[in-house]
C-alpha cells in the first residue's frame, strides 16, 4: 500500500476495468484473437499507471493514482520498458531524461501530458 490509495481497492478495480482495451495503447498489440471460434491470447494486458503510485504518493499524496487519465492498457513488453527505462528518471528527479525517453519511444505523449496536467506536474507537462 502506498499512501491512502491502495492497489486492489474498489476504486482500482472499477478504474482498471474501464481502462481495458482490445489492443496495447502503445504498440497496438492484440491481446486476444479469434481462431476458429477459440480465443487465443497473443499478448498479456497490463493496466499501467502513467505516473506510478509511489511517485504520486510523494508529490501529490491527496490525489488518487487510479484516475482514468493516469491509466492505460499496455502489453507486457511496453509495461516492462516503461518500468525499466523511463520511470526511474522520475524517481531521481531527472525530468529532462524522462522527457527524452518518452519522446524517443512510441508512448502517446498526449496521454502523458494529460496525466501530468491532471496532477499539476506543470514543469513536466511544459517539456513534453
Amino acid at each position: 500500500r502506498y499512501g491512502q490509495f491502495k492497489l486492489g481497492g474498489k476504486e482500482w478495480h472499477e478504474q482498471s476495468i474501464l481502462a481495458k482495451r482490445k489492443n496495447c495503447e502503445v504498440c497496438g498489440a492484440i491481446y486476444f484473437r479469434d481462431v476458429n471460434g477459440v480465443k487465443v491470447q497473443d499478448a498479456v494486458q497490463h493496466i499501467h499507471h502513467i505516473f506510478s503510485r509511489r511517485f504520486l504518493d510523494k508529490w501529490v499524496p491527496d490525489m488518487s493514482p487510479h484516475a482514468s487519465v493516469n491509466l492505460m492498457s499496455t502489453c507486457g513488453s511496453d509495461h516492462g520498458y516503461w518500468t525499466a527505462n523511463v520511470e526511474r528518471y522520475l524517481f531521481v528527479g531527472d525530468t529532462m531524461r524522462f522527457v527524452e525517453w518518452v519522446k524517443k519511444s512510441d508512448w502517446p505523449i498526449d496521454r502523458i501530458k494529460a496525466a501530468a496536467h491532471y496532477y499539476g506536474l506543470t514543469t513536466l507537462e511544459k517539456f513534453l
